[in-house]
This record gives structure tokens, C-alpha cells and sequence, in this order.
């Protein structure tokens, strides 16, 4: 006969309800775990491509805040197209990244869906694993003082005949994508803290790197920006009768001041510049080799047609930029505008000192004299669209003390991992 007192005594039934209600939490425990290390896993690997991502996307120093995030979104390429008809399964989900790009770096925050097991159940079919990763522009290295910034130019930077480069605290570079963006022939030599090239370089053995870390010449580099592109002009006035067409003849004596000159500007005789800006319109800038020219704290700046410079140190040449100011140690700037494919040329010997940077974004410089020439001048930066020396002449380029208005490029860019 059944009763109350006999179903307390019947402990069969409450072992089995027990156990039930038991295995519940183990089992909601099993299945969170198995989640937990789907959603860590997967974390895991999404950590690792957005790391890359986010170097990968702030090495170029001169890409543009689309390009970087064009850069982002190839490591998060979109899934294969689903097949018609049937269920687009979790995993082929897309994983997907947001770029933010910071003054020095890129921020990337990734998601990639996590098929659920266990949440599955419950009607919540994935996960979202998410991860951040930031990375920081890393510029060392010594300042670029002798940068070619044409993209595709044979010889870009061209060093011939028995001339002798001596850059020993600062770097070389050229933006050219060409094989020999930077050659060396001949018996000539190059002595620089680092030689790179985005293409390829070409060398005889005369190119030294005194970096004891570096490799050599090397090919492959990022492209460098043009660092005074962003300087400020400066003002253009109006010219004179006094300012118009000015030469002064070799039997000539004279004093200028700073202005405007149109036309050009020719010099022959003897002639002391004032310190100041020179802006010379229309025409060149011309020292032929029997003039006297004496510049202290001068700037000269190259505008409209016919913008270029003829500089020859057959007489006495001595001129140097300011030290201070908006133009604080830049002697010639052409305007980007100007006579592009234009060639200058600086033409020395032991009497020429020529102390300053020099600026052609969009012509040629070609450097050549005699032996003397550029031993008295240490400081001479020189950025343009294309660089030749030649001759025998020592040409010295340097940095140490002299900051432009606006900072030369590091020979060397990295990215590191902030986070």
C-alpha cells in the first residue's frame, strides 16, 4: 500500500531528480566555456591581422588618410560570394576594421562574428570578437639633405666624373621608382650616412655608408614628402625702372637691396646684396665667372617664366642664408610653378662658398667645378626634382646647427605598436 511515509522512503527518485537539477549549471558552464574560447580565439587571430594593418597602414609618409584606410580594409578583404540557394554559414561572415588616422599613427578597431555553440541555444546564433590596435610613426635616423623627388627618373641622383660627396651626418635619398634612381660612375665617390632610393641603386663601389648599422645602398625605400612644400612664399611685389632688367657689367660697382627684379637678374662686376629676400621674376639669376658677389642673410627666390639659376665661382662667390627668420638658412627657393623641367647649375672652385639650402622642387641641379669647390661650404642641403654632380669638384652637405624653417626629412621610418 502506497503512502506519504513510504515516498519519503523512496530515495531512487530523488537521486535522479537531484542529479537533474544538478547537471543544469555544468552544463550551462560547459557550453559558456566553449564559447568563451571560440570568441578568445578568434580574438586572438583578429589581434594579430589588425596589428598588421595598422603598421602597414601608417609606414608610407605619404600617403593620404584614404590610401591608409584603403591600406586598413585589404587586410579585411570581403568574403567569397555566397552560393545561391543556400545558408551564408557564420564564419563566412566578414570580418571588418574602422580606420582612424591620427596626426603620427592609425588606430584600428576590428570585429569579426563568432559562430555560438551554446548561445546558439538560446537564439543568439554569434559572438562579436572586437579588438583595437594603435600604431605610432616612428622617424630616426639622420635628416635627408640630398633628396631627389622625382617619381620615376633615371639617375635621379647622378654622381659622375671624379666629384666627391661628402655627407657624412646626413642621408641620401630619391623618390624615383627607377633601377638606377640613384648612380654612381665612374671615379666618382659619395660618402653619406645612408644611400636609399624607392627604386633601385646603381653603384661602382663609390658609394660609403657611414652608418654602421646599414646594409649599403639599398633599393626599396618609402617615398620621402618634399619638406618645404608648405613654406610660405614670399610676397611678390611690383617692379621698377630701377628693378627691371638689372645687370651690372663688369666694370661695375654696386649695392643692392632687396626687392623684386624682373626679368632676371644678372650680375658681372662687383656687387654687394643687402640681406633680405630677392625675388626675381621672369628671368634668371645669373653670376657669371668674372663677377664679385658678396651676400650676407640673402634669399632668393625663383618665380614665373625663366625661373632658374646660373652660378659661376670663376671670381669670388660668397653667399649665405639668414640664420633666423621665416627663410632661416635658405638661400634659393623656386617656385613649384615655375619653369618646371628646368636645369640650374652651381659652378664653383676654392672661391666659391655658397652656405644654405637650396630649393628646386621641379628642376634639375647639376653641381660641377674644380677641386676647391665646396670645401669652405658646410652646409648645403639640397632638395629638387633631380640631383647631378659632376666634374671634380668636393661638394660637402651637412645639417648640424642649422635648422630650416621647415624640418628635413629622417632617412629612416618605422611604425611601432602603442597599445
Amino acid at each position: 500500500m502506497f503512502t506519504t511515509r513510504s515516498f519519503r522512503r523512496d530515495e531512487g527518485g530523488n537521486m535522479a531528480a537531484t542529479f537533474a537539477l544538478a547537471i543544469l549549471p555544468i552544463t550551462f558552464a560547459a557550453g559558456a566555456a566553449l564559447d568563451f574560447t571560440r570568441v578568445s580565439s578568434e580574438r586572438s587571430k583578429l589581434q594579430a591581422v589588425a596589428d598588421r594593418a595598422a603598421i602597414a597602414a601608417t609606414l608610407p609618409p605619404d600617403a593620404t588618410d584614404e590610401q591608409r584606410k584603403a591600406i586598413v580594409n585589404s587586410f579585411f578583404p570581403p568574403p567569397p560570394p555566397p552560393v545561391p540557394g543556400a545558408p551564408v554559414p557564420v564564419d563566412a561572415l566578414q570580418r571588418s576594421a574602422v580606420a582612424v588616422i591620427v596626426n603620427d599613427g592609425v588606430n584600428v578597431t576590428a570585429t569579426s562574428p563568432v559562430q555560438a555553440s551554446f548561445a546558439g541555444i538560446l537564439g543568439v546564433p554569434s559572438l562579436n570578437a572586437q579588438v583595437t590596435s594603435q600604431a605610432l610613426r616612428v622617424a630616426t635616423g639622420r635628416p635627408v639633405c640630398l633628396l631627389a623627388l622625382h617619381p620615376t627618373a633615371r639617375d635621379a641622383i647622378l654622381f659622375s666624373g671624379s666629384t666627391a660627396v661628402v655627407a657624412e651626418g646626413c642621408a641620401v635619398h630619391a623618390n624615383s621608382t627607377s633601377g638606377s634612381a640613384i648612380s654612381q660612375q665612374g671615379a666618382s665617390t659619395a660618402k653619406a650616412w645612408s644611400f636609399c632610393a624607392v627604386g633601385g641603386v646603381s653603384s661602382s663601389g663609390g658609394l660609403t655608408s657611414t652608418n654602421t648599422n646599414a646594409q649599403g645602398p639599398k633599393g626599396g625605400c618609402f617615398r620621402q614628402k618634399d619638406p618645404f612644400k608648405d613654406l610660405p612664399r614670399p610676397a611678390t611685389g611690383l617692379c621698377t625702372n630701377q628693378t627691371t632688367n638689372v645687370t651690372v657689367n663688369p666694370n661695375q660697382t654696386k649695392t643692392l637691396e632687396p626687392g623684386t627684379y624682373c626679368n632676371g637678374l644678372t650680375l658681372k662686376g662687383t656687387v654687394t646684396l643687402k640681406a633680405g629676400t630677392y625675388v626675381i621674376k621672369g628671368g634668371p639669376l645669373t653670376i657669371t665667372s668674372q663677377a664679385t658677389v658678396t651676400g650676407e642673410g640673402v634669399t632668393f627666390y625663383l618665380t614665373d617664366s625663366g625661373a632658374s639659376f646660373d652660378i659661376n665661382g670663376g671670381g669670388s662667390v660668397r653667399l649665405t642664408a639668414p640664420t633666423s627668420g621665416s627663410y632661416a638658412n635658405m638661400l634659393v627657393m623656386q617656385d613649384a610653378s615655375a619653369n618646371p623641367g628646368a636645369t640650374n647649375k652651381l659652378n664653383g672652385n676654392s672661391t666659391t662658398h655658397v652656405k644654405g639650402a637650396i630649393y628646386a622642387p621641379t628642376q634639375t641641379i647639376t653641381l660641377t667645378g674644380s677641386s676647391g669647390f665646396g670645401s669652405t661650404s658646410g652646409f648645403m642641403p639640397l632638395v629638387a626634382s633631380q640631383l647631378v654632380f659632376t666634374g671634380n669638384s668636393t661638394t660637402q652637405a651637412d645639417v648640424a646647427n642649422h635648422p630650416t624653417p621647415a624640418p628635413l626629412p629622417l632617412s629612416e621610418l618605422g611604425a611601432r605598436l602603442s597599445n
